[in-house]
């Protein structure tokens, strides 16, 4: 499992994106 964190800015706000790489399938979460 791969995990990496992204950090952007958008609108002057931080916002924080995990992205999680699993066997099969790609799920992405992002959390404010």
């Amino acid at each position: 499992m791969v995990i990496s964190e992204l950090w952007l800015g958008e609108g002057g706000n931080l916002q924080r994106t995990v992205l999680v790489q699993s066997q099969s399938h790609v799920p992405m979460i992002g959390v404010q």
